[in-house]
């Protein structure tokens, strides 16, 4: 999917992308870092705000714990949105109905799309069983016990 975006990106010679953080499915969303990487450009996620001036794009980024961090961003760039300063406007749907009737949605060839971009399996195997679980049964007691006596015994403790 990243490699479709990028050459339709690269034909429209944009300066910004902007995309999201999260998929749908995970926490995690891989289409902006793989799409900066198809487009030869810097990607910053997590990123809470963004300016433009000459070329440049002055970002602020949301780290783990509320901090926040201010870099410059030569552009082209890929951004990930994180969080907007301001919650979304949602447009009237006499608005949107309007919209449509103006605009037409403009279809693109994606005849070149190699869908083959996954990693190569090189072999597959059951790993070895080495060792048995041990269950330790008893009251809580006596199984916290016996767990700090493993744990002295392994140099944990």
């Amino acid at each position: 999917m990243a490699r479709s975006f990028a050459a339709i990106i690269k034909e429209l010679q944009a300066d910004l992308v902007l995309t999201g953080v999260q998929a749908h499915n995970d926490l995690d969303g891989s289409a902006g870092p793989l799409l900066a990487e198809c487009l030869q450009s810097p990607y910053v996620g997590y990123v809470s705000s963004a300016a433009i001036n000459d070329g440049k794009s002055v970002i602020r980024k949301e780290y783990p714990g509320g901090l926040l961090a201010e870099m410059e961003v030569t552009l082209p760039a890929v951004l990930g949105i994180q969080a907007a300063e301001q919650p979304p406007r949602y447009v009237a749907v006499s608005k949107v109905r309007q919209a449509m009737k103006a605009s037409s949605i403009e279809e693109m060839d994606a005849s070149d799309f190699d869908p083959s971009g996954a990693p190569a399996v090189g072999r597959m195997f059951q790993p070895e069983a080495t060792a048995h679980a041990e269950m330790i049964e008893g009251s809580p007691e006596e199984v916290s016990a016996k767990l700090v006596d493993l744990f002295k015994e392994l140099g944990v403790l």
